[in-house]
């Protein structure tokens, strides 16, 4: 979507960037990259979400030792 300006909106760039950069996974107690467009980088850690740990169990080499 443009703007009154003709340039893209911030929300549509921030939803470009979103889709191809990967970020950190939303699941607090994980210190994996989410795939890009993704929040978390499991179904575990989704399926964690809402719960309070102290410790990830995604899998993922090396999380867990981090957390």
């Amino acid at each position: 979507m443009l703007g009154t300006s003709g340039a893209p909106e911030l929300n549509d760039l921030e939803e470009d960037l979103m889709s191809t950069t990967p970020t950190k996974c939303a699941h607090m107690a994980c210190n994996c990259m989410a795939p890009a467009g993704q929040k978390y980088c499991s179904t575990h850690c989704q399926d964690a979400k809402g719960m309070t740990t102290l410790s990830c169990h995604c899998g993922h080499q090396g999380c867990d030792a981090k957390a």
